[in-house]
């Protein structure tokens, strides 16, 4: 079986660091690429973060957040907020702190929402989208994902920019 990393790099404000794909730098999604063989996953991720962003990062520091089988590979997600370096690479991507609609609204857009569910569910605090949300500004309603499939969830608690736990279903679609 194939196998696959991502990691998710969080800034002290809550911004996670993506990468855009290589034919378009429009679409950004986490860190991460394929295991070679004979490679470990730790060493993969380390690896793979150094090669697209530049950064370095320890085992010391990783956590594994999410991990789970999809079209014959096995993707595991790991969870850091201590690197060293500047963002500085030579690949063909754009590499950008974003908040975490974007990366939900692109490619991997289920599996990163996953993603956001595991980090929510740990308690761990991030920046779903900027504090320039007109949705949020205009309707009353908290912060809003809308993923792939239509489906809206909105927060309860005041709009920060930052994602917290308490979500409930939000029926109208828009």
């Amino acid at each position: 079986m194939k196998e696959a990393v991502q990691v998710v790099i969080l800034n002290k404000d809550g911004e996670v660091l993506a990468v855009s794909r290589k034919h378009d730098h429009n679409d950004f999604g986490l860190v991460g690429g394929k295991v070679d063989e004979g490679e470990t996953l730790i060493e993969a991720i380390i690896r793979e973060t150094k090669e697209e962003t530049g950064l370095t990062i320890y085992k010391k520091d990783l956590i594994q957040i999410f991990s789970m089988h999809r079209d014959n590979y096995m993707g595991y997600t790991y969870l850091i907020d201590k690197y060293d370096g500047e963002i500085e690479t030579d690949e063909p991507h754009v590499v950008k702190w974003t908040t975490f609609d974007e990366i939900i609204r692109k490619t991997f857009g289920k599996w990163n929402k996953m993603v956001a569910e595991s980090l929510e569910s740990m308690g761990v605090k991030f920046k779903l989208h900027d504090n320039n949300c007109l949705l949020c500004k205009n309707t009353g309603i908290i912060s809003v994902i809308v993923n792939e499939d239509d489906d809206a969830f909105a927060d309860t608690r005041k709009c920060n920019g930052i994602k917290h736990l308490d979500r409930i279903k939000f029926i109208n679609k828009f």
